[in-house]
């Protein structure tokens, strides 16, 4: 996703996001914005009888990801769409 001139990648941000101890999944879209052209929006499932806020979320990522790979926006689930063989519906994530 093209964020402010700068290439991301959301597997690069799930990839870090995967490594937090309490969370158990986690998908990132790109969502549109109006100076940015495209920031990124995270989906996260935490572990069971774990509970996170999105401060937790950033203060994690402050020192793994810059700030222009941060996800802008953090929403958490119960769950994410998945395919028969268990991969995430990024697709019905961005309706």
């Amino acid at each position: 996703m093209p964020s402010g001139g700068e290439n991301i990648f959301p597997l690069e941000i799930e990839a870090v996001l995967q490594k937090h101890p309490k969370i158990l999944m986690a998908a990132v879209i790109e969502v549109p914005h109006p100076k940015m052209g495209e920031v990124g929006k995270a989906f996260i499932v935490p572990k069971e009888n774990n509970s996170l806020t999105e401060d937790d979320i950033n203060k994690y990522l402050i020192d793994k990801l810059a700030t222009i790979k941060r996800p802008r926006e953090i929403v958490f689930c119960d769950s994410l769409p998945l395919t028969a063989v268990g991969k995430i519906k990024k697709n019905d994530l961005r309706m």
